[in-house]
């Protein structure tokens, strides 16, 4: 008798091209049988001594013992398109849809933190050139105050502008109509005076 003794439910009972017959359970273990087909089908729940041969399981035919019949055998799940957590199938879609939400933020990071650079640098060009001068302060750090405060204000200026060209961009993009351009009526051109845009670098800063 051998050392090793299974008991569970048969979900299949299978002869390969060779002429070689196996018994697989319904927890996805095999069982050679060599050229005897076994004495058991689907559904039944069965006993048996089995021995290791390398990698392979041989039972042991002359101790198999059917207990019972007609049992329910596990139904195989259908693959429904979804994968596990690492992005492939099933949150496949849901993956992309968070990249895509991390795509924005990051490019919304990296537009700001490009105009506050760009704001840095021309409060470095204002200073050196005398085009603001930052008053001395009643107490110390009062003059960095001021200074932030402008690149505040002029990175908003600059984030703001950038913003603006990608809405305008997007609202611009042609959308392919596979239809016959219609002729359309030249617009008339309305001239209007230009908006006065009051200065807000001329707030007055106090501590």
């Amino acid at each position: 008798m051998s050392a090793n003794n299974f008991t569970g439910i048969v979900e299949q009972v299978k002869k390969n091209d060779m002429g070689y017959w196996s018994i697989k359970t319904a927890d996805g273990q095999w069982f050679g049988t060599g050229k005897m087909k076994p004495t058991c089908s689907e559904g039944d729940e069965v006993a048996f001594d089995f021995s290791m041969n390398g990698k392979y399981s041989n039972a042991d035919l002359d101790t198999l013992e059917v207990i019972s019949s007609d049992n329910k055998v596990p139904a195989k799940k259908a693959w429904s398109g979804k994968k596990n957590a690492s992005g492939e199938g099933a949150g496949k879609s849901d993956y992309w849809e968070a990249k895509e939400k991390r795509d924005i933020s990051t490019q919304k990071e990296i537009r700001f933190q490009a105009s506050r650079n760009a704001a840095i640098e021309a409060m470095g060009v204002a200073l050196a050139n005398g085009l603001i001068v930052i008053p001395e302060g009643k107490k110390e750090g009062d003059k960095m105050k001021v200074f932030l405060t402008y690149v505040d204000k002029i990175t908003d200026r600059f984030n703001s502008a950038t913003l603006a060209v990608h809405e305008v961009e997007a609202v611009a993009a042609p959308t392919p109509v596979a239809t016959k351009p219609k002729a359309v009526a030249k617009a008339k051109v309305v001239e209007e005076e230009p908006e006065v845009v009051e200065d807000e670098f001329n707030d007055d800063i106090s501590f």
